[in-house]
């Protein structure tokens, strides 16, 4: 049975699904063996414990989403290996690099491709929500549908809530960060927007600086002097290498 052709994005977001999946397996076995512990709160979100606080009970649902992402992965290597004559590997890890290497290979529109998506995006989203490490998520903006997502910092992609549509996280931050290179703003105003993930802390006059050394444009709206958050950015660049060498 054919299925609809996935786009570009849609391909490379189960592709990326496919290479994290060592990771996710990994942390099924942890939740799985009683090897996790309970993690505590800082301020940057949730950290593992340098030391077992409390045992965790066997997790039937860790079971569960382990068998689950198994039998994806042996069902859709299973189809690879009739098509390219190879031998279906014995370990979900290498199944899911087997995927990795030899679904490249195939159209969009193959049999052997249809429904992998769906399935690896229900088997996904079950196997996090059993992990007992609670998930740290960042906003990745909105769906075409208006509805906010969130996502884990390690996730390539995330499937919206309202209306099912699935979204590349990679591509989807990457919009946001070329949207904030094109605010523009005072001297003052771009730099109370530069946290340190933007290029580090720096100040208007700094900014005002570059400007007269001719090193950053300016512009003038509505009788103001604004610059481009991207061009600051940019600039900053170079002390962040420079900072990161002399550490």
């Amino acid at each position: 049975m054919s299925a609809e052709p996935l786009s570009p994005e849609r391909r490379a977001a189960v592709m990326a699904t496919l290479e994290g999946m060592p990771s996710l397996l990994a942390e099924l076995d942890i939740t799985l063996s009683r090897g996790d512990v309970i993690s505590s709160a800082g301020s940057l979100g949730y950290v593992r414990a340098t030391r077992v606080e409390q045992a965790l009970p066997y997790n039937t649902g860790a079971a569960k989403a382990h068998r689950d992402v198994r039998a994806v992965l042996t069902d859709y290597a299973t189809r690879v290996s009739a098509a390219v004559a190879q031998r279906v590997p014995g370990t979900a890890v290498d199944q899911a690099r087997f995927l990795v290497r030899y679904l490249p290979q195939f159209p969009d529109d193959s049999d052997v491709v249809a429904g992998l998506e769906d399935a690896l995006t229900e088997v996904v989203r079950s196997a996090y929500r059993v992990i007992d490490r609670p998930e740290t998520l960042a906003s990745v903006g909105n769906c075409e549908c208006g509805l906010g997502l969130y996502a884990r910092q390690d996730i390539d992609i995330v499937r919206c809530e309202g209306c099912g549509a699935v979204i590349s996280v990679r591509h989807r931050r990457r919009q946001m960060l070329n949207q904030v290179y094109e605010v523009m703003g005072t001297a003052a105003e771009l730099a109370r927007l530069m946290p340190d993930g933007l290029g580090g802390r720096i100040s208007a006059e700094r900014i005002r600086q570059w400007a007269r050394r001719g090193r950053l444009p300016s512009h003038i709206v509505d009788n103001r002097t604004v610059y481009r958050l991207g061009d600051v950015i940019e600039l900053c660049a170079p002390r962040r290498s420079n900072r990161r060498r002399s550490a």
